[in-house]
């Protein structure tokens, strides 16, 4: 996978398009761990966290659109790249299912804790399919009621 301005990339700055894939994840984990922002519950160091960040380098392209659009109503990333996206990551307040729930209003993620990466991804790719079937904006919001 290369960034390109069709693909969803997360490495902040854009790599040159020759940037060999295993130094490619290593960019985008990194810009993962550097931009996304853990708050009420997380912090850099939390294990689910961590699986999240996994979680989305691992998402093919098509994913990586579905989860944007999940968290932040958009499809693809702002001009910026991910820092001008000022994604959170929060710990949900009622936990009544394990997926997690977004509030794109704000460019929330309420990701419930969680044991494995495996686990993350297999979660966020089918609460983003839920969201695009649903085609409303903000059933996100609803998921855990």
């Amino acid at each position: 996978l290369m960034c390109t301005d069709t693909l969803v990339c997360w490495a902040w700055p854009l790599p040159p398009r020759d940037t060999p894939p295993e130094s490619l994840q290593e960019l985008e984990r990194q810009s993962l761990f550097q931009y996304l922002c853990p708050i009420a519950g997380y912090t850099r160091e939390s294990p689910s966290f961590h699986h999240l960040v996994a979680a989305l380098v691992e998402l093919s392209n098509e994913e990586r659109k579905d989860f944007l659009h999940f968290v932040t109503a958009k499809r693809g990333l702002d001009p910026g790249g991910l820092p001008t996206m000022k994604v959170q990551i929060a710990k949900p307040m009622h936990v009544s299912s394990p997926l997690p729930a977004a509030r794109s209003c704000n460019n929330t993620l309420f990701l419930p804790e969680s044991k494995s990466t495996a686990e993350v991804k297999a979660n966020l790719i089918l609460a983003s399919s839920l969201e695009s079937c649903a085609n409303t904006q903000g059933m996100s919001d609803h998921i855990f009621q």
